[in-house]
């Protein structure tokens, strides 16, 4: 159980000790994204179908070839006459990029898209895309844009799914951007605690002490001991007993030869020499042979 509870402890202190850095990195992260995502403008999708079938007897519908639709929907002509029929001020290669044509799998639907964070506009464009195809494959390939009279393909095509907008905007994905962020940061959060971790030479723990010094800890005093003359009467009965405990453990380890006991703090002014000078007191009225020395290079 104390196998399984020490490495319990030791991440308990590493939560305590760097628990607000893993906090910190995420809330951070989490405030950059949001900044970032009120920033961005909203871009909007307008959508719409068209069905490419082929007609056969009794005009029955039977899939058409969808990939050569595709080819000419997304095609530099039809973009080329979108745009010089609209007046737009961007590119045909521009327009191009914006367009999405997806092919439906067992289907002879074409799903065609066209973001724009102009929702109107692109409402627009793609209208007019679904008109200049239906031109333009009646021109070219001799295709009625109808089912009542066919071409000499007896392919028809039409828009099936008249041209809309999608009530909210594609992006940007605010929940999804800020959970992105949130889980970075958290993963670099944990990155910069273990590294500031494993940087931080400082001695937290008797074990730390031990490997350091290559020394058993005698005993400890609580942080910032010192002797106060006009502290209250338990208070310095408390300071007074645990000052005796340490003496108790240091009597008891008479067996060395010449020992030399280090005694050290964390703090600049925790009571050291106070500390230094009763245990000295303490060895010397049992006959010991005591010297002090100084080592704080500080003073």
């Amino acid at each position: 159980m104390s196998e399984l509870a020490s490495p319990l402890r030791r991440s308990l202190r590493f939560a305590r000790r760097q628990g607000w850095l893993v906090a910190l990195v995420p809330v951070l992260a989490l405030l950059a994204a949001a900044l970032v995502v009120q920033r961005q403008d909203p871009v909007y999708r307008a959508s719409m179908g068209i069905v490419v079938a082929q007609a056969g007897g009794n005009i029955q519908v039977q899939i058409g070839n969808q990939q050569t639709m595709r080819n000419i929907l997304e095609s530099d002509i039809v973009a080329q006459r979108v745009v010089e029929r609209l007046g737009l001020s961007v590119s045909s290669a521009h327009l191009r990029r914006q367009l999405h044509v997806d092919v439906r799998p067992d289907s002879s639907v074409l799903a065609v898209s066209y973001d724009s964070m102009d929702g109107q506009q692109a409402l627009r464009i793609v209208s007019e895309v679904g008109s200049q195809f239906q031109l333009l494959i009646r021109e070219q390939l001799g295709i009625s844009d109808n089912f009542e009279e066919t071409g000499p393909l007896q392919i028809v095509a039409d828009v099936i799914d008249p041209p809309h907008l999608d009530p909210e905007p594609i992006a940007p994905q605010s929940s999804r951007i800020l959970g992105f962020a949130g889980i970075l940061g958290l993963a670099l959060g944990l990155v910069l605690a273990f590294a500031r971790e494993s940087l931080d030479d400082r001695i937290r723990e008797r074990s730390d002490a031990e490997e350091w010094f290559g020394a058993p800890v005698v005993g400890t005093l609580q942080g910032g001991f010192r002797l106060e003359p006009n502290a209250r009467r338990r208070r310095r009965r408390r300071q007074r007993d645990a000052l005796e405990l340490l003496r108790a453990n240091v009597e008891l380890r008479q067996g060395w030869r010449q020992p030399a006991l280090l005694v050290t703090n964390a703090g600049e002014r925790g009571g050291t020499s106070t500390v230094v000078a009763s245990l000295a007191s303490a060895l010397a009225r049992t006959g010991e042979n005591v010297l002090c020395v100084e080592t704080d290079i500080r003073q």
